[in-house]
C-alpha cells in the first residue's frame, strides 16, 4: 500500500517509527529524556494492554521505547503498540498525549495512520495505532548512503501524500 504517516496535531509533537508514528510532547513545558535503544517491553506475548490490544511480538526498540506488534481484540486488526520508555513522559505531558490521541483518532485519511488509543500499561504510557507494513524511512535513506539514489519521482510522491494528509488534518487540529 501507499506509505502513511501519522501527523501530529501541533508542531511540538512528532516522532516517527517504522510502523506508525507516535505523538510525544516536547518543548520546555514537558520533561523528556532520551532512553537506551535496547529497552525491553517487559510484556510477554499474549499480554493484553488497554483491555483490548494483545501483544504478539516485539518489532523493535528505539530511544522512545518499544514498538510491539499486537492485535486489536475488538477489530481483529494488527496494531502497532508504542510502549513509551519509563520516565520519558511526565504527568502533564501524559494529559497532553491523551488529548492529542483523541484528536488523532478523529482523523481519517488514506495517508494518516489510524490511532486506536492512548493509555498506560504498568505505569508506562502507550499509543496504539494502525500497523503498516513496509520499510522504515531509515532503511530507505540507507539505500541512498550506499550509493542508491532516491528517485525524484519517489520523493515527489511522498511529499504529495504528506501535503494531502496535512490538508485533511488541518481543519480538525487547528
Amino acid at each position: 500500500g501507499a506509505p502513511r504517516a501519522h501527523l501530529p496535531t501541533s508542531a511540538a509533537f512528532a516522532a516517527v517509527d517504522s510502523s506508525a508514528c507516535a505523538v510525544l510532547p516536547s518543548g520546555p513545558a514537558h520533561r523528556m529524556t532520551v532512553a537506551s535503544p535496547s529497552i525491553s517491553s517487559g510484556l510477554a506475548a499474549g499480554t493484553v494492554v488497554g483491555g483490548r490490544f494483545a501483544v504478539e511480538s516485539t518489532s523493535y526498540s528505539d530511544a522512545l521505547g518499544v514498538v510491539l506488534r499486537s492485535k486489536d481484540q475488538k477489530t481483529n486488526k494488527p496494531i502497532a503498540l508504542r510502549l513509551i520508555s519509563p520516565g520519558l513522559v511526565d504527568g502533564a505531558a501524559m494529559k497532553v498525549l491523551r488529548s492529542e490521541g483523541r484528536t488523532a483518532a478523529a482523523l481519517s485519511h488514506r495517508s494518516i495512520v489510524t490511532t486506536y488509543g492512548v493509555g498506560t500499561a504498568g505505569g508506562r504510557p502507550f499509543v496504539a495505532t494502525e500497523w503498516v507494513e513496509g520499510i522504515t524511512l531509515q532503511k530507505a535513506l540507507g539505500a541512498r548512503k550506499s550509493g542508491g539514489p532516491i528517485a525524484l519521482g519517489s520523493v515527489f510522491h511522498v511529499i504529495e501524500q504528506l501535503c494531502a494528509a496535512l490538508t485533511a488534518a488541518q481543519p480538525k487540529t487547528c
